[in-house]
């Protein structure tokens, strides 16, 4: 792919470089002869360019990548509709309005709050395990005030993964879930390309599991 960005950006050039001659020096007969190269050249590159995606799309299919995405799909569908199922369907949505985090949703089937918010600029999950029966005020200050100091937090746990796994996939690893668990601690879901993994605060101190 990028050997034909390549050849395209090239001809390009030498197309500019055709429409600066013909301007200044009109039709002649080198002129038709580079004007012939070009669109064969043209032809042959967006042949070339057909062809590729096609056998990149083989590729694909045949190493069994493709299938395997689809299989992904569907199970990722099927665990969504596992944990949610109809609950929710065709009634009046519960909110929790937070300046800090943002709109948090109740799901009836698990019995906690979820939406989107930012942890360290990162665009992450949040959940908040209350359910209907429990006030969960109290739960949702507790949890806002754990992102007012997710600097702090995200420092700490970044300082324990680097004893444990080192510096580098401490600065690498990324955001993707925060839980405020019903017993008041926060759980952190860090993803890296080499592991998965979970902090867990008190407020105070940060234990730390790395699974593969």
């Amino acid at each position: 792919m990028k050997s034909l960005i390549a050849v395209g950006s090239i001809y390009a050039i030498v197309a500019v470089l055709l429409v600066i001659t013909l301007v200044r020096d009109g039709l002649n007969h080198y002129a038709w002869r580079l004007i012939f190269i070009l669109v064969i050249g043209a032809a042959a590159f967006l042949f070339c360019f057909i062809e590729s995606r096609r056998a990149a799309k083989d590729i694909v299919e045949k190493s069994g990548y493709g299938e395997l995405e689809r299989d992904m799909k569907k199970l990722l569908e099927d665990m969504r509709a596992e944990m949610y199922g109809d609950a929710d369907e065709g009634k009046e949505p519960i909110t929790l309005g937070s300046p800090v985090i943002g709109l948090l949703t109740y799901r009836r089937k698990p019995e906690w709050y979820e939406g989107e918010s930012k942890w360290c600029g990162s665009k992450i999950k949040v959940t908040l395990c209350k359910s209907i029966d429990e006030d969960p005020y109290d739960a949702l200050a507790a949890l806002e005030g754990y992102f007012r100091d997710r600097k702090k937090i995200d420092r700490m746990l970044r300082g324990r993964v680097a004893e444990k796994k080192g510096r580098a996939i401490a600065k690498r690893m990324f955001p993707t879930n925060i839980t405020l668990t019903g017993e008041g601690t926060l759980e952190l879901d860090y993803a890296d390309s080499e592991c998965q993994i979970l902090g867990i605060y008190d407020g105070n101190s940060m234990k730390v599991k790395i699974r593969r």
